[in-house]
């Protein structure tokens, strides 16, 4: 799955609250996403909820195809799709590059390139190629969000909401851009704004965990403690084994001066989550530490 991790801790207050790293920005792109071939309609993506024809080719079956015949476009992104799935995006790239050079007026084609710079890192080529995608098809959901992931993956806040503000009001039945949106205006500062599209977008996903988690987040920002910690607590009790949660939530106690019910968060993440219990520890215990400094 080809992904760019949103895990970027916010500061807030002295302390960090963390957004679940499972949420992607820059979502798969290329995972099971088959162009095939249509008869009556020329190429076309396929829904992966549907078997279609080529889907269930191997890659030597399609590398085979690939070395027999003219370039094929569908062929080519197809093997980059597989190479890119096995984590060879080296590979992936040079067969997509093929397609594009065959057909670049395909907006999928287009969007899986982008794809696979994102996974060799490579996000100024990434986002050249998902602007090709949104200009070949600008009601094209999955390009017009990925362009505004790499923004946001980039840590371009600002530019990041407004891209997804643009979304939202293009797709207002879409549940992840709003939810994205929310993310974004949070990240950028404007918390209020945040609040009132999260609280939207929960109505729609009630038991979203990441959307909680980043409600909670809007209002520990907020300094609305009380309120963070039981969005929190909800969210444990959902997924008590999520280590991140319960930092946070171990967090928003120390804000609420609940030191022994923040301890109780450190002893069930610390074996299992070190790095995040040293965090929450240093919290815990910073005060009590008498500097060596004269």
């Amino acid at each position: 799955m080809l992904c760019s991790q949103y895990s970027r801790s916010l500061v807030m207050g002295g302390a960090f609250l963390i957004l679940l790293s499972s949420l992607s920005f820059a979502q798969s792109v290329l995972d099971d996403k088959f162009i095939a071939k249509n008869k009556s309609a020329g190429p076309k993506i396929a829904d992966p909820a549907v078997t279609v024809e080529g889907q269930s080719e191997t890659l030597d079956e399609l590398l085979s195809k690939s070395n027999k015949g003219p370039i094929d476009p569908i062929i080519q992104n197809n093997i980059a799709v597989l190479y890119s799935v096995k984590g060879e995006p080296q590979k992936a790239l040079a067969f997509s590059l093929r397609s594009i050079a065959a057909r670049p007026d395909i907006a999928e084609t287009q969007l899986n390139l982008a794809g696979i710079y994102d996974q060799l890192k490579q996000p100024d080529k990434a986002r050249i190629h998902a602007m090709l995608a949104v200009k070949l098809n600008p009601k094209y959901l999955r390009a017009r969000s990925f362009a505004c992931d790499l923004d946001i993956a980039a840590g371009f806040d600002k530019k990041a909401a407004e891209c997804f503000g643009g979304v939202v009001a293009d797709f207002p039945n879409d549940a992840e851009s709003q939810m994205k949106f929310g993310i974004a205006l949070m990240r950028s500062g404007q918390a209020a704004r945040a609040k009132e599209v999260l609280l939207q977008s929960r109505l729609r996903e009630p038991r979203n965990l990441h959307l909680i988690n980043a409600l909670a987040i809007v209002h520990f920002r907020m300094k609305d403690y009380e309120p963070a910690a039981a969005l929190l607590k909800e969210a444990v009790e959902a997924d008590p084994a999520n280590n991140i949660l319960r930092f946070n939530l171990g967090i928003c106690y120390l804000a609420l001066k609940n030191r022994e019910a923040a301890l109780s968060q450190y002893s069930l993440i610390k074996e299992s989550s070190p790095d995040l219990a040293g965090k929450l520890y240093r919290g815990l215990f910073n005060r009590y530490v008498i500097s060596a400094k004269r």
